[in-house]
């Protein structure tokens, strides 16, 4: 029998759309389309945009007494992208994922048994078409979107594309973003599939039935910074325990003190079972974090927490997320344990003669049940030139002996041109 909604999320949601608001625009359509207006449908198609990237990358992954692992893949990434008319825009893209001399290489998911016992590097050969949507803005201040696309909602942490992997992450939706209110955004998607980063491989379970509900809204007119209002409800038909209704509110800004500038955030979300989900559970998301620019360095000091109690399938869990950028770059915590997890970190990052450089250092303790799962460094360099980008990046996690985990380090090496 399928689970209702918890009660209290109208009440929730509500509340969260009262108070949200944003400095920035909190659904990303990263200028995807060309802003042109065509005078025939002919023209519309031939006066569009064609886009072409490759990036390769060598990863490495060490693991303390286990096998290693390794993978060397080229991606790439071909669009065109038509211009308006009459308020119509189309997208197609595809995708490619190569790889090479990979004795080392598991991509996971079982596509290569006999190389199970190696680490998995999420980057599997094949082909995919990762976009087509169309794209409609007739109504005033309003787009509509439907088809194959991206979804980036604020900084990822609960819905993004995943596009550090070699293949993104998309879903097959219709969304809606208004702004008929001054300095306000509201986000509306209604998601029937989401297309994993092994949607090239054509394995069972790349493409997941998911038909969700993602709510989001944002207000510009608080001068001391911006407030995001969410309800993420979440109907994962392939994997059950993904399915839940998540309702939070983040407030994050900056300001100048003593002539510094000052960045500071705050988040709170409560997440429960709802749809098609066997375990009743409830669980919290927390974050708390303050930067500073101290030019030519910023720095940044945070606290996130992702509630649990030890119980199996009762942690906080951000299914959809951009995993990357959380938790430490070495991606070990894209399901959260089950103890659940918070992480103290610390960045920083700077330029140099063109280099941007990054630096984290992330402490892991569990939710429940005391003691410590273990620390991370990570370490990045990015260059780009025109239309090229090189990047190195370093994570170490160092494991304690009574956490499970493994002492793990990675390296990518990473380097794209782009014609756009």
């Amino acid at each position: 029998m399928m689970k209702p909604l918890p009660s209290f999320w109208p009440l929730g949601l509500a509340a969260g759309l009262l108070v949200s608001s944003s400095a920035f625009a909190t659904y990303n359509t990263e200028n995807d389309l060309p802003n042109r207006i065509a005078e025939s449908f002919e023209s519309a198609i031939t006066d569009g945009d064609l886009g072409l990237n490759f990036r390769a990358r060598v990863e490495t992954v060490d693991l303390h007494n286990s096998p290693d692992g390794a993978a060397h893949t080229l991606s790439t990434t071909m669009n065109y992208a038509t211009s308006s008319y009459e308020q119509f825009a189309a997208l197609i893209e595809f995708n490619n994922v190569t790889a090479h001399g990979n004795r080392a290489f598991n991509p996971g998911m079982g596509i290569s048994p006999a190389k199970a016992s190696r680490p998995v590097i999420a980057d599997p050969k094949g082909s995919a078409l990762t976009r087509a949507f169309l794209n409609y803005d007739g109504f005033p201040d309003t787009q509509i979107r439907v088809g194959r696309q991206f979804i980036n909602l604020d900084n990822q942490r609960f819905v993004g594309s995943r596009e550090f992997r070699q293949t993104p992450q998309t879903y097959d939706a219709l969304t809606i973003v208004n702004h008929s209110y001054p300095q306000i955004e509201v986000f509306y998607a209604f998601v029937d599939q989401v297309n994993s980063v092994y949607q090239g491989a054509n394995i069972g379970g790349a493409d997941r039935s998911n038909i969700s509900h993602l709510f989001n809204a944002t207000w510009n007119g608080f001068p001391y910074g911006h407030v995001v209002g969410y309800a993420y409800l979440i109907n994962d038909r392939h994997t059950r325990s993904n399915s839940s209704a998540t309702i939070g509110s983040r407030f994050a800004g900056e300001t100048e003190m003593a002539g510094i500038m000052v960045q500071y955030a705050i988040e709170a979300a409560r997440q429960t079972d709802a749809f098609n989900n066997h375990t009743d559970f409830s669980a919290d998301y927390n974050l708390l974090e303050v930067g500073a620019d101290l030019h030519p360095v910023q720095f940044k000091l945070g606290y996130e927490l992702l509630s649990g109690n030890r119980s199996a399938g009762k942690a906080f869990r951000t299914p959809l997320a951009s995993h990357h950028n959380f938790l430490g770059k070495a991606d070990m915590f894209e399901t959260t344990p089950d103890s659940g997890i918070s992480d103290i970190y610390f960045l920083a990052s700077s330029t140099f003669y063109d280099v941007d450089f990054d630096f984290g250092y992330h402490r892991f303790k569990p939710d429940a049940g005391g003691g410590r799962i273990g620390t991370e460094l990570d370490l990045g360099a990015w260059h780009s030139f025109g239309m090229y980008e090189v990047g190195l990046e370093y994570a170490k996690f160092n494991a304690t002996s009574s956490s499970g985990l493994q002492d793990t380090d990675k390296v990518w090496l990473t380097a794209s041109v782009n014609f756009a």
